[in-house]
């Protein structure tokens, strides 16, 4: 399997529902998804269950060609597994100055709880994107009409490292900042939520 399976897996409708809204703020947008009775959370754990204390991971970078970035969002309610693995939820920036989250997104961005390994320009594809790896590979994924598309860049196994690959596994790969909030803290944030947060488009 690879590292980073493109994401949709906030199961059939949950997160999915809402990908085609264009939002003013993606916070609140998946905010709101995960507290709506009967979410479904992806934790393979029998016993875990969100509470006031769950927390929420979030952080921006430069996922498109963009120059505003893309925010990238997870919970522990997204963890796959005991592998360390969570399924990251994409919204990416449109030039109406709303966002709208990458359909499919989580089915396939898995990574672990600070995100894929490399986020910005892939020089093999000539375009920004994601790079991730596991023992087997290391795969690019990228933006491509609205669609998460993957392509492989190394074949070889046990590549996935800074010896073959230092832009992408090295030291400074990583450089984000990472935010993280309860769910307490966001109930607080959005007491009162603007109602507005979805956008109507404009007629034409």
């Amino acid at each position: 399997m690879k590292a980073i399976i493109l994401i949709c897996l906030f199961l059939m409708g949950n997160l999915c529902a809402a990908e085609a809204q264009v939002v003013k703020d993606p916070l609140l947008d998946y905010y709101q998804v995960i507290t709506k009775p009967g979410f479904f959370h992806q934790n393979s754990d029998p016993a875990f269950a969100y509470s006031s204390e769950t927390p929420l991971i979030c952080f921006e970078a430069n996922f498109t060609e963009s120059n505003r970035k893309s925010f990238f969002i997870t919970d522990r309610g997204q963890k796959l597994g005991p592998h360390g693995k969570y399924a990251w939820t994409i919204y990416v920036p449109l030039e109406s100055g709303g966002y709208r989250m990458v359909p499919n997104a989580s089915d396939e961005i898995q990574a672990g709880v600070n995100g894929p390994a490399y986020i910005g320009y892939i020089d093999q594809l000539k375009r920004y994107g994601i790079v991730d790896g596991d023992r087997d590979s290391v795969t690019a994924y990228y933006l491509d009409n609205g669609v998460i598309q993957s392509q492989d860049l190394d074949e070889k196994r046990d590549h996935a490292n800074e010896r073959y690959h230092p832009k992408y596994f090295g030291p400074n790969s990583e450089e984000r900042h990472l935010t993280t909030y309860t769910l307490a803290q966001l109930a607080q944030k959005y007491g009162h939520p603007n109602p507005t947060n979805i956008i109507t488009p404009v007629p034409k």
